[in-house]
């Protein structure tokens, strides 16, 4: 397989692997829907836009060939955010693995952000305060 076909990956909630056929790198993920978050991750690296610097950077180096996405099927989005932190537990420090978050229900995981919320982020990474009306 490589990152040219897709059909292989289940549109049901599941941990995933990114992986360059050399073993250099590796990325631990984890989505409601394998499929589209898959679609998302190589659209991100096609277009050199991808999240993750190392990720992306190896598959510059190396394209959408050596590159494979494994799929791991679960039955609810919960069991698959359990499954990528016990991947990450046991392999972040591992050569190779590229993930910068080590906490799998840190980030953001697509929840949506209150405006609130947003504007303080924006007023903490600018330095700008924000009415309180934004």
């Amino acid at each position: 397989m490589s990152l040219k076909s897709l059909k292989h990956i289940p549109k049901e909630p599941g941990t995933y692997l990114i992986i360059d056929k050399g073993n250099t790198c590796a990325y631990i993920g984890s989505s409601n829907n394998l499929h589209v978050r898959a679609k998302r991750h190589v659209q991100e690296l096609r277009k050199d836009n991808h999240h993750n610097p190392d990720l992306q950077k190896v598959y510059n180096e190396k394209g959408d060939e050596q590159f494979d996405i494994i799929p791991c099927p679960v039955e609810n989005l919960s069991q698959a955010r359990d499954f990528e932190q016990s991947m990450l537990d046991e392999h972040y420090y591992d050569p190779g693995v590229c993930n910068i978050a080590t906490d799998a229900r840190a980030s953001g995981h697509g929840r949506p952000m209150t405006p609130s919320h947003k504007a303080k982020l924006r007023e903490y990474l600018t330095g700008r305060e924000v009415p309180e009306s934004a």
